[in-house]
C-alpha cells in the first residue's frame, strides 16, 4: 500500500484566532479576521465539523463491509464501518464508537492507515482506521436514521465493493484488484500474511 498521511493535522482544525459564532448538532461556523494583500483586515469565515471515521475490520480471514440505507440517499449501498466523531471525541474515539454501534464489535489492534483533508470554506479531515482481529461483544445499536447490515467478505469481494467509492486510498484499493503485488502487501498489512492463490 502506498504511504498515505498517517497524522492528526491541525489544519482540520479552525485558525486559532477564530471565534465560533454558531454550533449545530454537526457543524459549527467560525469567523475570524484575515489580512488581505492591500493591508486591509476583512472577516473571512469557516464551516468546522468533526473528523469522519472509517474503518477496514478484520475478523480472522474476512473483512467486514456493510450493506446500509439511510434516509435521503435512494436505495442500498455497500460501505465501511464508519460515520463521524462527535464534539468533543478523537478520531480514533470516534472510530471505536462507531465499529461497535454498527457491527457490535471490538478490536485491541488499532492502526492508522491514512487521513484526508477536505479543505474548502468547510474543514474537516477523514481518517481511515485498520481495526484487526476485531470481535463481536454485543449486539448492533446502530442510529434510527440508518439501517446496516453487516456482511463479511474475502479480500477479493472486498475490493469488488470498494470500486465505487473515493478517496486516496480507495484508489489504492480499486489498484490492487489488477496489481498482485499491492493485494499481497495490504493482505500482510491487515491478517498478517498474503492471500492465497
Amino acid at each position: 500500500m502506498k504511504q498515505h498521511k498517517s497524522q492528526i493535522r491541525p489544519w482540520a482544525k479552525p485558525p486559532k484566532n477564530a471565534k465560533r459564532v454558531y454550533k449545530g448538532r454537526v457543524y459549527s461556523v467560525y469567523q475570524f479576521p484575515q489580512k488581505m494583500y492591500d493591508g486591509r483586515v476583512v472577516t473571512y469565515e469557516t464551516v468546522w465539523r468533526p473528523a469522519s471515521v472509517n474503518i477496514v475490520a478484520t475478523v480472522g480471514r474476512k473483512l467486514l463491509v456493510t450493506r446500509e440505507r439511510q434516509p435521503g440517499i435512494r436505495g442500498w449501498y455497500w460501505g465501511l464501518p464508519g460515520g463521524r466523531a462527535r464534539y468533543g471525541e478523537t478520531p480514533l474515539q470516534g472510530a471505536k464508537r462507531e465499529l461497535r454501534e454498527e457491527t457490535g464489535c471490538v478490536s485491541r489492534d488499532w492502526k492508522l492507515l491514512s487521513t484526508e483533508r477536505a479543505w474548502s470554506v468547510t474543514r474537516w479531515m477523514s481518517c481511515w482506521y485498520l481495526a484487526r482481529n476485531c470481535r463481536r461483544v454485543a449486539a448492533q445499536s446502530t442510529h434510527p436514521n440508518e439501517i446496516v447490515r453487516v456482511v463479511e467478505v474475502d479480500l477479493e469481494e472486498f475490493l469488488a465493493r470498494t470500486l465505487s467509492w473515493t478517496g486516496s486510498i480507495l484508489t489504492d484499493f480499486a489498484e490492487m484488484k489488477h496489481d498482485r503485488r499491492m493485494r499481497d502487501a495490504f493482505a500482510r498489512e491487515v491478517f498478517g500474511v498474503p492471500v492465497a492463490g
